[in-house]
């Protein structure tokens, strides 16, 4: 859905990765650059106002620890959030979380929950 809607705003040098592949999941290439995007959807963001971002996963480096993306693309509460992962990265050493938490399948990830305006006020509307 993200590469469609970015499609009907003008990009159509999008790329997916063939198979499975972890690093990212789309590239967009732009002014002669290619950028790579994440995808992610936190569906408890409407019921809870937060935003989960996953950092490990069982006892090793995951999501925004490990990504390979440029930005992420977070669907908040219906709506997607694309945001840089530099900013993302410096919110995590500056702390701008309020709490670290156990999640996903088997509580086996760990995950930062930050409130939802914190992330959005630094992303922008897709």
């Amino acid at each position: 859905m993200v590469i469609e809607k970015l499609q009907r705003k003008g990009f159509h040098s999008l790329t997916r990765p063939e198979g499975y592949f972890k690093d990212y999941d789309f590239t967009l290439s732009y002014l002669n650059q290619e950028f790579k995007f994440e995808c992610k959807k936190d569906v408890m963001s409407s019921k809870t106002g937060n935003v989960a971002i996953e950092i490990g996963f069982k006892n090793n480096p995951s999501g925004i620890a490990s990504t390979k993306a440029d930005f992420y693309v977070i669907e908040i509460a219906q709506e997607d959030w694309v945001i840089s992962v530099e900013v993302l990265k410096k919110m995590v050493v500056d702390k701008k979380y309020f709490k670290e938490v156990k999640g996903g399948d088997n509580y086996t990830s760990r995950l930062l929950l930050f409130k939802s305006d914190v992330i959005t006020s630094v992303s922008r509307r897709l």
